[in-house]
């Protein structure tokens, strides 16, 4: 995901620190996967979460993978709109080639 992330700052010409960016992007991405998935819990499994490491569970890594392309779906239609033509059909080309299987940048919410 930090590849394709790169490409896409790149593609739009993202000024700023690309690397602060993706760890702050994905960063954002595992909290809101965590809540998510700490919601869905009952209060036993709950208790268990305390005492092991998730991180290798299917559901979660299911939750950070659908919460990780609504976070980028949303970016991407929040940039889209100060894109040039040249920038979006990059963006579009790279979303084809290497991007994640829900992210449109041409859907709306």
């Amino acid at each position: 995901m930090k590849e394709f992330l790169q490409k896409l700052l790149t593609v739009i010409e993202y000024k700023d620190d690309k690397d602060a960016f993706i760890d702050e992007f994905i960063g954002l991405c595992v909290q809101k996967t965590l809540s998510d998935y700490l919601d869905s819990l009952s209060e036993e499994e709950k208790k268990l979460v305390t005492q092991e490491m998730l991180l290798a569970n299917d559901k979660y890594a299911k939750l950070f993978q659908k919460n990780l392309e609504e976070q980028l779906k949303s970016y991407l239609q929040e940039i889209m709109p100060t894109l040039s033509e040249q920038q979006i059909g990059g963006v579009t080309n790279l979303l084809m080639i290497m991007g994640p299987q829900d992210t449109s940048v041409n859907s709306s919410s």
